[in-house]
């Protein structure tokens, strides 16, 4: 009996979106998948923080206003269980000021509403060409 090789099936980047906002949730949702990407949505932070064990995201697309964990907690948080994974924070009132917090806080980069679809899919590959050049090292 002969054993046939079997091709690696490609692995889709797994991004998590963590959104209260219904509309924006779906939007960024939209915008990911017709990039190819694997796609799970969230609307709260706690639902958020409780998959993250299961979905393990590549990247994670995160507003944060969400009501159950204020702001930069919920950032503090993320980069506290996930350390390795890329954050990107989205905000419906962007400041010069909680740009700063947010990348001191350990976001990878800060975007405001509305989510241009360019700009948004722009990161999320920039943040997962990242991920990708850290595992590589790694192996290396």
């Amino acid at each position: 009996m002969s054993v046939a090789k079997l091709a690696a099936a490609p692995v889709r980047e797994s991004v998590l979106v963590v959104d209260p906002a219904d509309t924006g949730g779906r939007s960024a949702r939209s915008m990911l998948l017709s990039e190819g990407r694997s796609v799970h949505h969230c609307a709260t932070a706690r639902e958020a923080l409780s998959v993250l064990p299961e979905v393990r995201p590549d990247v994670v697309v995160a507003a944060l206003d969400t009501a159950d964990l204020p702001g930069l907690r919920f950032l503090e948080v993320l980069r506290e269980r996930t350390r390795d994974v890329p954050v990107i924070v989205v905000t419906g009132h962007p400041t010069v000021e909680g740009a700063v917090q947010a990348l001191k806080a350990g976001a990878a980069d800060y975007l405001g509403r509305p989510l241009s679809p360019g700009l948004l899919t722009e990161k999320v590959a920039r943040a997962l060409q990242g991920v990708s050049t850290a595992r590589r090292l790694a192996q290396a």
